[in-house]
């Protein structure tokens, strides 16, 4: 932390750029007092833009820890290659990693688990504001962690594995159905990408352009499913 003394004739307010240029609409609450205006914010912004970028906390300590805690994960994962972007978007080149439940009564103390903390804070936040945003929020399904594909070769041996999992194919179509039908908000924290683009693609209106959101690391991305 670092301390200094500026005089009033030097400061100057801090307008972010817009989140469709690199910028972010609102900071993470550092203090509890700061919640409930932070998430009624967020709810707002989600109605009127149907996406919201938010600045967080997390330090470079902490982004070397999950980086630690990927490297010594091996169950990694790809849906089969006809259902990938609906679970991963167009374009994909990640794998992903399930992680465990998150339980509310244990503190989490490694930093991916803080992490997906975050994730049911930011759920926990939005709850309140269900009816506001049209829908019924009940519950999150487990997190997942995305690293890049090493190799094309790699990518394919994930979808070999995607093919030959125990479930019959009848239960994986009707889980992805559920899984479509049923989504409501996509919540994803950029711990330690290097640039990127994601681009939300309107739904129903197909003379609408795309909306290019460039990634940053230290950001958390919330967008709507039945927008995009």
């Amino acid at each position: 932390t670092c301390f200094g003394n500026v005089t009033r004739a030097h400061l100057r307010k801090y307008i972010p750029e817009a989140s469709d240029k690199g910028g972010f609409d609102l900071v993470w609450p550092d203090n509890e007092q700061f919640q409930e205006g932070f998430a009624h914010s967020m709810a707002t912004i989600l109605r009127t833009q149907g996406f919201c970028v938010v600045q967080m906390w997390m330090s470079s300590a902490d982004r070397e820890a999950v980086l630690e805690q990927a490297d010594s994960l091996s169950d990694w994962m790809l849906p089969r290659a006809e259902m990938e972007a609906a679970y991963m978007g167009l374009d994909n080149g990640t794998k992903f990693a399930v992680m465990d439940k998150d339980d509310m009564c244990l503190e989490p103390h490694a930093a991916l688990q803080r992490c997906d903390r975050t994730l049911t804070a930011t759920a926990l936040f939005l709850e309140p504001y269900s009816e506001f945003l049209g829908c019924s929020l009940w519950g999150r399904l487990n997190g997942i962690l995305r690293v890049p594909l090493t190799t094309g070769s790699e990518q394919q041996q994930l979808y070999q594995k995607a093919d030959i999992m125990g479930n019959s194919t009848q239960e994986i179509i009707s889980g992805h159905l559920s899984f479509v039908e049923h989504r409501r908000l996509l919540i994803i924290l950029l711990i330690d990408n290097v640039g990127g683009d994601m681009f939300l693609h309107p739904k129903g209106d197909p003379e609408s352009q795309r909306i290019r959101l460039p990634l940053r690391r230290n950001r958390l991305l919330i967008f709507r499913n039945d927008l995009f």
